[in-house]
């Protein structure tokens, strides 16, 4: 609590671990009007984030009341099962530029032709990179979107000081030309926190990656 400048600092330090817990659940449950899903509001401006920056909680339990996973490979399945749903066919692990995507979504329609890359974040310290992957992706695709459980967002806003504002970081990731959303691993839910500001394709790096993904439906 201590970040925070919280007056009752040393109270909290002396309480039983449960507590803590007990109160950690109590405010996942309360709605904040800093954040914009009332359905089901992460309490990231609230003193349930200090409680998960100090440690000591259970893992299960910080995943259940921030939608948290456990490794970044299960954000995969839900996702290339939503893009399907989208009616995009999905390939894994495709090369942009100098940097790869964890899953490239496309369509090629009688008229239009659609791509989007995903790229999946599971820890503040997997998000160092970003900024060059989007800048790659870009280059060669429709939209990009950055996938993340609340968790990480939640750990990604704390490391960059941001525990007031919890579009900040929505809106560097929109500045750098990508889409954000979550995936809840408590509900399932997918979220997009904020709109991305357009951005142009180099044809060049556009036709090589479908020329790419034929390679990858010829090889599957």
């Amino acid at each position: 609590m201590l970040h925070l400048g919280h007056q009752h600092v040393a109270e909290y330090e002396r309480q039983p671990l449960a507590v803590l817990e007990k109160q950690v659940l109590v405010m996942a449950r309360c709605f904040t009007e800093t954040w914009p899903k009332k359905e089901k509001p992460h309490p990231i401006d609230v003193v349930a984030m200090a409680v998960l920056e100090c440690g000591g909680l259970d893992a299960s339990l910080v995943h259940r009341i921030f939608g948290g996973f456990s490794l970044e490979s299960e954000l995969t399945a839900p996702m290339e099962a939503q893009l399907r749903k989208d009616g995009l066919q999905v390939a894994r692990e495709v090369a942009v530029g100098d940097s790869r995507a964890d899953l490239v979504g496309y369509r090629m329609g009688l008229f239009e032709r659609s791509l989007i890359a995903i790229e999946l974040k599971n820890a503040p310290e997997e998000c160092e990179r970003l900024g060059g992957q989007v800048a790659d992706y870009r280059r060669a695709t429709d939209a990009v979107r950055v996938v993340m459980s609340p968790e990480c967002l939640a750990r990604a806003s704390l490391a960059r000081g941001e525990l007031v504002e919890p579009f900040a970081y929505a809106q560097c990731i929109s500045k750098m030309g990508a889409e954000l959303w979550t995936l809840d691993s408590a509900t399932g839910d997918f979220e997009r926190i904020t709109g991305a500001l357009s951005g142009t394709y180099v044809a060049a790096d556009y036709d090589e990656l479908w020329t790419r993904l034929a390679v990858v439906r010829v090889a599957a």
